[in-house]
């Protein structure tokens, strides 16, 4: 379960599919859509939200739209730090 009491960025390092267990853990089960909502609001705004931000960040950028998928390949050489997987 995501806990409020770990702060550092380092603990929120998670592969995609854990992340997605770990969120659906902490997401009330049988809630309706506006407690999962709550709920998400109440953890980014807690003192780990910056890193879970973070991570979630890294999960859509790494894993749902890699930036080597919206770059043309013909401007990927322009791109500093731009890795073609």
């Amino acid at each position: 379960m995501l806990s409020a009491s770990t702060s550092e960025p380092e603990s929120l390092q998670f592969t995609p599919e854990q992340l997605r267990g770990k969120l659906s853990d902490f997401l009330p089960q049988g809630a309706s859509i506006a407690a999962k909502t709550a709920a998400v609001e109440v953890a980014l705004r807690s003192p780990m939200g910056e890193s879970l931000r973070g991570a979630m960040a890294r999960w859509v950028v790494e894993q749902i739209t890699p930036v080597e998928r919206l770059v043309p390949a013909v401007e990927q050489p322009s791109r500093p730090g731009l890795v073609s997987r």
